[in-house]
């Protein structure tokens, strides 16, 4: 059995290092480490978005990136070497799939995008007087107000 990457394989785990290189710089890892991590986070999920590596797992109609999983296995695997923070679970990894999956249509439409951007870093769910949950993500830090729908 020859388990060695394809060409194609060989060629993302490429473009996964230079991306690394280049976006996980020396100043954000400085930041991190620093009081201002928590906006040092959003930044980093906010150049993932751009790169459109925000939601690996998720459906691309929905914002994922349809990668093999064997270029799931080569990011993670380059990500981990180099201690670079996974993506925030609560909203790609949790609170995303279940509207993708279980919303209605609308809900999808709506918000399953909203939280693959990498602004979602202060996302929030809080119901409404009707008991539907609102979703509020923050442009450009985090905002922990409150809202409801009226």
């Amino acid at each position: 059995m020859d388990i060695s990457f394809a060409q194609e394989d060989l060629a993302f785990r490429d473009e996964v290092r230079t991306f690394f290189d280049e976006q996980f710089d020396d100043e954000l890892v400085s930041r991190l480490k620093s009081e201002d991590f928590k906006e040092a986070i959003v930044d980093w999920q906010q150049r993932l978005f751009k790169k459109g590596w925000i939601a690996a797992n998720w459906p691309v109609e929905y914002g994922g990136t349809g990668w093999t999983p064997t270029q799931k296995y080569i990011y993670e695997s380059e990500r981990s070497a180099r201690g670079i923070p996974g993506v925030i679970p609560f909203g790609i990894g949790m609170v995303g799939p279940m509207i993708y999956q279980f919303g209605t249509p609308e809900q999808k439409r709506n918000f399953c995008l909203a939280f693959s951007i990498a602004r979602y870093g202060g996302v929030r769910v809080t119901p409404s007087p009707a008991r539907v949950p609102i979703l509020h993500h923050s442009r450009p830090r985090p905002s922990w107000t409150e809202t409801t729908m009226s």
